[in-house]
């Protein structure tokens, strides 16, 4: 069957495959029996190209022709039309069966082409070294916090950036006229530089962040299944890494696109893929005097939660109006702690908090 279905293929690559050939290599890739063949072909080529350590820069214009190649066969594949093909059903979502048809199909044509530096690039691409590939053309500094405390210091641009025990830092001597580019492994907390014709970008393995002039904590162990962004000041956009992603992953749709504010941050899990945004363990006011303005006499709840909202810069809501009827009197002055002050207020009205992604959430009956 498997060099039936190689057949066929390289008959519809050639254009001289018939049109029961055309339905039944269509119906061969729906069924999804040639996923375990086609891994394992890719670990092969990953392992023969491991052994020679051959990850070269030199070879990347290989690689984007054979991916350039790969995504107009994807393009012709999904351009088919599939009404008149009987296909098995199996137990996948029909967006998610549709992009695995097509990259089955681009990756089994690339491993027959072989193309073989390509599963080294792309297939399991290094984020690292297309970092240091991207910044061949300057010098690049390597910081390394061998030590059990933390590591301070200063780039190029005056950016402070202070590093954990055992992370380590990629970046250039001098950065590009339009951006401001760094690789990093492990946790470090930046101070950014405000320079608005050029945006700083902290690389890790599997997350992007991009700022102009803010201060940021980031967490890319390489050894834990989580990566975390967390906001301190200003604004940052945070994305999955790209050069991260698979070929098969590469064909997917884009993940989507967080910007984060204080007191939020930003968690990716690697098992799933999957990115959201939540409040941070403790939130802080934005400033100092939005912790001495919190002695309340008699206020509408509703006054009570927007002066909060806007002290933390956190969305917060109520289950029902009637909540919003209920009155405070109490003195929140003597704690910054933004879940000792809600549970102070909930327990005066006989209410709850829940924490609902990035917001918090009242409950209860109300007055």
């Amino acid at each position: 069957m498997a060099s039936r279905f190689t057949l066929l293929l390289e008959r519809y690559l050639e254009n001289k495959a018939s049109e029961s050939e055309r339905l039944e290599l269509m119906q061969l890739l729906s069924t999804g029996q040639f996923e375990e063949q086609i891994k394992q072909g890719i670990a092969q080529q990953m392992r023969a190209e491991m052994q020679t350590d051959s990850v070269v820069h030199d070879d990347v214009l290989l690689a984007n022709n054979a991916y350039d190649r790969a995504q107009q066969i994807v393009e012709r594949i999904l351009s088919e039309d599939h009404s008149e093909t009987k296909v098995v059903p199996i137990q996948r979502a029909a967006s998610t069966k549709r992009w695995w048809l097509a990259a089955a199909a681009a990756v089994a044509i690339l491993l027959a082409a072989g193309y073989t530096i390509l599963w080294t690039t792309m297939i399991a691409p290094a984020a690292e070294h297309q970092f240091m590939a991207k910044n061949a053309a300057n010098s690049v500094f390597e910081e390394i916090n061998e030590g059990t405390t933390q590591r301070q210091i200063v780039l190029y641009d005056s950016t402070h950036v202070t590093l954990q025990p055992g992370a380590h830092l990629i970046y250039p001597t001098q950065f590009s006229p339009t951006k401001r580019e760094v690789y990093l492994t492990g946790e470090a907390f930046f101070e950014v530089t405000k320079d608005r014709s050029r945006p700083f970008f902290v690389y890790s393995k599997t997350l992007v962040t991009e700022v102009v002039g803010t201060s940021f904590r980031v967490r890319a162990d390489n050894t834990v299944q989580t990566s975390e962004v967390v906001v301190m000041t200003g604004k940052v956009r945070v994305v999955q890494n790209e050069e991260d992603k698979n070929l098969l992953q590469r064909f997917m749709p884009a993940g989507k696109e967080i910007m984060l504010t204080p007191n939020h941050r930003a968690v990716y899990q690697r098992e799933t893929e999957e990115m959201v945004m939540t409040l941070v363990e403790k939130p802080l006011p934005l400033a100092v005097d939005n912790v001495k303005a919190s002695v309340f006499r008699a206020a509408s709840l509703a006054l009570v939660l927007k002066n909060l909202s806007s002290a933390y810069g956190i969305e917060i809501v109520t289950q029902n109006a009637r909540i919003n009827q209920c009155t405070f009197t109490g003195d929140l002055s003597k704690t910054d702690d933004l879940y000792i002050r809600l549970a102070l207020i909930c327990q005066s009205i006989g209410a709850s908090y829940v924490i609902r992604d990035a917001k918090i959430l009242i409950t209860g009956n109300g007055c």
